[in-house]
């Protein structure tokens, strides 16, 4: 290849463009070092207990923190399809309305409004990127795909993945495994990491809990345990739901038939995410569930390695 077409290739995949939530530095949770952790927009699951829920529509999302509104009615007077109501104390949106212009979360005074999302080239995450390299170095750390869920956008994600890999970063994907085999292994292969996330191993529950059954994403996971790349699995704890005998023995058993001999990572169900459903209109079906305790984190860890798996439980 000449370098004029070498140079025409790297100009495509840098205008490569994709839904991106946000992107966080100084990440310490998702993967090795410190970490760059970009949030994709879009998700195949609807997990009931997601804490994101921001990040599953693929378009732009509208938020109204209600606690924060003051009733000012800024956002009122700014917005060009009068999707905006103030009435009797109440603000209320037309969601079907809104355009995501973003004229009202400019204008408001408290940050109640959020449009959550935003349409990025691969040139530009990679430009925030590599503010951190530094750091990258010392901490043997990189930067990590997630979201939402990566799989949804392949061919961006793939693109970031060939730029990062080509700056020397390290590069860990996060992922529901949810993608066909031909998707799936489009993303992860020049991946340095993959973080599995596994929900549930029956099926049934799986598609009770999260609307999609769970097949292929566990023959994607038995495929990638042969992979050359630090596999970690990720299983959050949802007392009454996945963390039962029945659940945890279906589990060890699944990863032993596997071959998996990496680490498996525990977290705790928590509802930090109530508030944001209630900013976008949404009802929480979990309201009644709380956090595991501490104790019971503990026992679901020892648990597991009394059957020779690597549980870690990080409070």
């Amino acid at each position: 290849m000449s370098v004029k077409q070498t140079q025409r290739l790297k100009q495509g995949i840098n205008s490569v463009t994709g839904g991106i939530y946000k992107i966080q530095r100084f990440c310490i949770n998702d993967g090795p070092g410190l970490r760059t952790t970009v949030f994709f927009k879009g998700c195949q699951l609807r997990c009931k207990w997601c804490h994101n829920p921001e990040t599953i529509p693929a378009r732009r999302t509208f938020l109204l923190n209600h606690d924060t509104c003051t009733l000012c009615g800024r956002c009122v007077t700014v917005c060009p399809v009068n999707a905006h109501k103030i009435e009797a104390g109440t603000h209320t949106v037309d969601r079907n309305s809104c355009t995501f212009c973003g004229k009202c979360e400019s204008i408001c005074p408290v940050d109640a409004i959020e449009i959550a999302g935003e349409t990025m080239s691969v040139s530009d995450v990679i430009e925030i990127i590599r503010k951190d390299q530094i750091y990258y170095a010392e901490s043997g750390g990189g930067v990590t795909l997630s979201g939402g869920e990566p799989m949804m956008q392949p061919d961006f994600a793939g693109a970031l993945i060939q730029e990062c890999k080509e700056a020397g970063y390290s590069v860990y994907v996060d992922t529901n495994g949810a993608a066909s085999p031909g998707v799936y292994n489009s993303v992860v292969k020049d991946a340095d990491g993959i973080l599995f996330d596994i929900k549930l191993i029956n099926s049934r529950k799986h598609l009770e809990y999260t609307g999609m059954a769970n097949e292929q994403i566990l023959k994607n996971f038995r495929n990638s345990c042969p992979m050359d790349k630090d596999l970690i699995v990720r299983y959050v704890v949802i007392p009454g739901i996945n963390d039962g005998a029945g659940d945890l023995t279906e589990l060890c058993d699944f990863l032993e038939k596997c071959g998996f001999d990496g680490e498996l990572e525990l977290l705790a169900y928590h509802r930090l995410g109530l508030r944001k459903y209630a900013s976008m209109g949404l009802d929480y079906e979990l309201s009644a569930i709380e956090p595991p305790s501490q104790e019971r984190m503990n026992e679901i860890q020892s648990y597991l390695r009394s059957n020779n798996l690597q549980a870690v439980y990080r409070k």
